[in-house]
């Protein structure tokens, strides 16, 4: 398996589980998307990580995360929310969801935006972790203490500053993504390659099945890592791991079948969705739920109107990313960080 194909092509899978998502589908489903996609995120971020000090890793992510975020914030705040017609108290309401990151539902015109403050702090975390453990597979076994340690809490913490609390449940995904690539540099003993062994039929099969025996044995629980829900928490990261595990699974299988015709145009599908994937992900939600509200009532189908909810989503927010680079190429670098929007998507999750 081409190991950069596979990694763009799970990230594009990742991009259209996440605007799926949030496109008003079945319930059922909904449920089992919440299960893993965003975990998926969090590894992809950790294999493909680089070490660095910690001034130039904070600055680097402040860069690409923070600035982009503050940017879609108030980008959105002014198109979606209250904007020009805000009053002091929308502004401060904005503020606070700012600092902690949506936390409480303060983010409501655009609730996905809080993966990027929550993502630079899995990034420091992780760092600090690695500087205090050095092996990965040790780092990877203390990086559930922070969560452990908020689980054992009364009761979750009432507010946090960037969603530093909710890094700490997503460190460990961060750090077996940084494990699988230690061991695919041949840095820990020789270990076998995972990501080139993950592809073919069967390997797709009983990834899918793993994740469908952890959705049973959580008795198919709704984990909604925006809004703090983790419980129960070790199914939390068993399904994390069994639907990422799914996800690269397919990804292989697409790009080992690329020569044949459905396999390959999924597998075109896919990528070209993770080129764009950061602008689709900033700014699909507030467009989902105009789409949403505007075809309700006209459209007599469900399934129709979560299709069109996620292609309205999708091709809007990359209609906007483009006129933004056109016309406002300041705006569009500060939203974007040093992403443009030819660049590969292995290299924008990295940053």
């Amino acid at each position: 398996m081409q190991r950069d194909t596979a990694i763009d092509c799970a990230r594009g899978i990742g991009i259209l589980l996440v605007v799926a998502g949030h496109a008003r589908g079945p319930w059922p489903l909904e449920k089992a998307i919440y299960s893993f996609h965003m975990p998926l995120f969090f590894l992809v971020s950790g294999f493909l990580a680089k070490r660095t000090g910690l001034g130039g890793l904070v600055r680097a992510k402040a860069k690409t995360l923070l600035v982009p975020y503050l940017t879609a914030c108030l980008l959105t705040f002014l198109a979606f929310g209250n904007g020009l017609a805000a009053s002091a108290a929308d502004l401060r309401e904005l503020a606070l969801g700012i600092a902690t990151g949506g936390a409480n539902g303060t983010l409501p015109f655009d609730s996905p935006l809080w993966f990027l403050p929550c993502l630079f702090c899995v990034f420091v975390l992780h760092h600090a972790l690695a500087r205090l453990v050095k092996r990965p597979d040790a780092a990877l076994a203390a990086s559930f203490a922070p969560a452990l340690a908020l689980a054992a809490l009364p009761s979750f913490p009432a507010l946090s500053v960037l969603r530093l609390d909710t890094a700490a449940y997503c460190l460990p995904f961060f750090c077996l993504g940084a494990l699988v690539r230690h061991a695919e540099q041949g840095q820990s003993g020789g270990a076998l390659p995972l990501l080139g062994s993950l592809r073919g039929p069967r390997v797709l099969l009983a990834a899918l099945c793993l994740w469908l025996l952890a959705r049973v044995l959580d008795h198919n629980a709704y984990y909604v890592i925006a809004q703090n829900r983790f419980a129960p928490l070790a199914g939390f990261y068993l399904n994390g791991l069994a639907g990422s595990l799914m996800a690269f699974a397919f990804a292989g299988t697409l790009t080992s079948l690329a020569g044949a015709a459905v396999p390959g145009a999924l597998l075109s599908g896919l990528l070209a969705l993770s080129g764009p994937s950061f602008g689709i992900y900033l700014l699909h939600k507030p467009f989902v739920l105009l789409a949403d509200s505007l075809l309700r009532g006209v459209v007599g189908s469900d399934l129709a109107i979560w299709i069109l909810n996620m292609a309205c989503g999708i091709a809007a927010s990359l209609v906007c990313v483009r006129l933004l680079c056109r016309f406002a190429p300041l705006l569009g670098g500060l939203l974007l960080g040093d992403r443009t929007p030819g660049r590969r998507a292995a290299q924008a999750t990295a940053q």
